[in-house]
């Protein structure tokens, strides 16, 4: 179990604006948390719910093929994972273990 604290992108209602006020916008601040499904440099991702039989294979499998090829000896019907998020890495400010 991660945590994962990142920026998203921010997006002002419809309308008219000051420059002003565009100059003030910043990136959001979000805390994600959850089952680190894969992470390089590109991308994060994370899974709120996982299948117990699928989380000591991503512990082990040290490459993404690896992973796939032992995910599929499982035979867990397809659903292995649930709510996903895929953080851009570029976006990643912090990443800790927290189980």
């Amino acid at each position: 179990m991660h945590e994962i604290l990142w920026l998203d992108a921010y997006e002002e209602s419809a309308g008219w604006h000051s420059i002003e006020e565009a100059l003030r916008m910043k990136p959001k601040p979000v805390l994600s948390s959850g089952y680190l499904i894969w992470e390089d440099k590109d991308s994060i991702i994370l899974a709120s719910d996982i299948d117990p039989k699928a989380l000591q294979v991503l512990k082990e499998a040290p490459t993404k093929e690896e992973l796939l090829q032992r995910i599929k000896k499982l035979d867990l019907d397809g659903s292995d994972c649930g709510r996903l998020q895929v953080i851009p890495g570029q976006w990643l400010k912090e990443k800790k273990q927290v189980k």
